[in-house]
């Protein structure tokens, strides 16, 4: 058993494709980088935001980050908390 970084779930992928529109529709940056934590279970539990965005539109992504959903990283075949970089 060894280890394994975490990853999106196919079914999340189209949450991001949103993501992206919503982002580029609403933001003056081509994309954001997202760094979050997810925990053992590949639920994202905390967010931090590469660029300085409106604190009203960091609360908006924050609301739809929190619904997509990892594999979570693998330690000797444990889920283990992780951190990942999102681009949207």
């Amino acid at each position: 058993m060894g280890n394994s970084p975490p990853a999106l779930k196919k079914c999340s992928q189209k949450d991001i494709n949103k993501l992206k529109e919503f982002v580029r529709e609403q933001i003056n940056y081509e994309y954001i980088l997202v760094g979050l934590i997810i925990d053992s279970e590949g639920i994202p539990i905390c967010f931090r935001f590469k660029q300085e965005i409106e604190s009203e539109m960091k609360a908006k992504l924050t609301d739809k980050l929190k619904l997509l959903r990892f594999k979570p990283a693998l330690q000797r075949g444990k889920g283990v908390e992780s951190i990942f970089t999102i681009k949207i």
